[in-house]
């Protein structure tokens, strides 16, 4: 497809200008395995995932929370595939990230929590499902009560 050509394209030119471990490289790398998620090329999705992870995790160390955003991602890509052990376990490793750098109820955090929880649902476990929407909400309703004061 025409966002294909034009996310290798942006790559191609940003890998000659800023370097291929640049961290502009990973974002677009990102935008490429999501193309590729909407165009139905799953086997090609996982190698651009954990490419732009590794750059990122170059550039800022593994535990900073700038990897969190990439775990996700290719945690919902993994359940999609059916992969929930895998998915639970980047899920796991992105909330700590995001609790550790931002708080439990930041809106990130939140989202990820989501995530866990449609990954539960599809993993057919409903309690644990239901459990994270709670987390969640909490969370959000922390959110909501900052903001209002």
């Amino acid at each position: 497809t025409r966002a294909l050509k034009l996310y290798a394209q942006q790559l191609r030119g940003e890998e000659a200008r800023l370097g291929p471990e640049s961290v502009q490289v990973a974002a677009t790398l990102c935008n490429l395995a999501n193309a590729h998620i909407g165009t139905g090329r799953y086997a090609e999705v996982l190698p651009f995932f954990q490419r732009a992870l590794g750059i990122v995790e170059t550039a800022v160390g593994p535990g900073h929370v700038a990897c969190a955003a990439i775990l996700v991602s290719t945690a919902n890509f993994r359940r999609e595939e059916g992969e929930y052990s895998a998915a639970r376990e980047l899920l796991a490793r992105a909330r700590a990230l995001q609790e550790r750098h931002l708080g439990k109820d930041a809106a990130e955090t939140a989202e990820t929590v989501e995530a866990l929880a449609a990954l539960s649902e599809s993993a057919g476990d409903h309690r644990a499902a239901s459990d994270s929407l709670e987390t969640a909400l909490e969370a959000r309703r922390a959110i909501a009560t900052a903001a209002a004061a």
